[in-house]
């Protein structure tokens, strides 16, 4: 027996008889707290689940991502709505050119 379990039993000698069913209950929600978060975690992981092996290797995560951002911002005439659309393209193109400067250089 550990010196904490040790302890918790002298705590519950010690106590008084008013006390007790609250300890009682106190520990039974605890138990039912458990079995809840294990149930809960066990039915997320189960929904994962579902989706393994659904998805295609070979996705083109940038393309996907333009796509969706020509989608959302291709209806809007404003200049200011279609600007997170040009960073994005911006950055693209200068990580772009980066990195084939850096494969020339190590070349």
């Amino acid at each position: 027996m550990t010196l904490l379990r040790k302890k918790a039993f002298n705590l519950l000698e010690n106590i008084s008889e008013d006390y007790i069913e609250e300890v009682v209950h106190f520990l039974e929600n605890i138990k039912i707290k458990k079995e809840q978060e294990k149930t809960e975690h066990s039915e997320a992981y189960n929904n994962l689940k579902k989706y393994f092996g659904k998805l295609k290797c070979d996705i083109d995560y940038k393309k996907e991502l333009q796509e969706i951002l020509i989608e959302e911002y291709s209806s809007m005439n404003s200049f200011y709505c279609y600007l997170p659309f040009l960073l994005y393209c911006a950055i693209m193109k200068f990580r772009v050119s980066k990195k084939i400067e850096v494969e020339n250089i190590c070349r």
